[in-house]
C-alpha cells in the first residue's frame, strides 16, 4: 500500500453501466491508458449524462484493494477493484469543476473516451474535493 493515497476521477458511461455499474466494485480501462493506481488509492466515480439515475455526478468514491491485468479481443485491460462508497449527496459536476484545476478540468469536460477514462488528479484538487480527509468527501461524511 502506498504512504499516502493518491487521487483519480473514473468516469462512467451508459454504455457500460450495465457491465460495469458505478457501484459495482469494478472499473476496467486499456492498460496503454492506465495511470499507476494501486491499493488504497481513491478513486471518485463520475458519471456521464447518459449514465442512467446518476446524469453528470459523483454518486461515490472507490477506495482501490487491488488491481488485476487480463486480456480480452487483443487487448491488455487492467481490473480496478474497489471498494464502493456512497455519498449521501451526489456531487455535481459544476462543483468537481470548480474544484479541480484548470488543465483537469478541460479534462474532464472534454474526455477522450465516452467511458472507461481515468486520470489522476492532484494534491489542490483532491483537498477541495475533500478526498484528503478518509472520512469525508466534497464535506459530507460518506455512509
Amino acid at each position: 500500500m502506498p504512504e499516502e493515497s493518491r487521487c483519480f476521477i473514473a468516469v462512467f458511461g451508459g454504455s457500460h453501466a450495465v457491465q460495469h455499474p458505478v457501484d459495482g466494485g469494478v472499473y476496467a480501462v486499456p492498460l496503454s491508458y492506465c495511470p499507476a493506481i494501486g491499493e488504497g488509492d481513491k478513486v471518485l466515480l463520475f458519471c456521464l449524462k447518459d449514465y442512467p439515475g446518476h446524469s453528470w455526478e459523483a454518486p461515490g468514491i472507490g477506495v482501490v484493494n487491488q488491481t488485476a491485468q487480463r486480456s480480452q479481443s487483443g487487448c491488455v485491460y487492467v481490473d480496478i477493484l474497489y471498494e464502493y462508497h456512497p455519498l449521501k449527496v451526489p456531487i455535481r459536476r459544476e462543483t468537481i469543476m470548480r474544484c479541480l484545476t484548470a488543465q483537469e478540468a478541460r479534462q474532464l469536460m472534454y474526455p477522450r473516451f465516452k467511458a472507461n477514462w481515468l486520470r489522476r488528479i492532484g494534491d489542490l484538487s483532491a483537498k477541495r474535493l475533500g478526498l484528503s480527509d478518509s472520512r469525508w468527501v466534497g464535506g459530507q461524511q460518506l455512509k
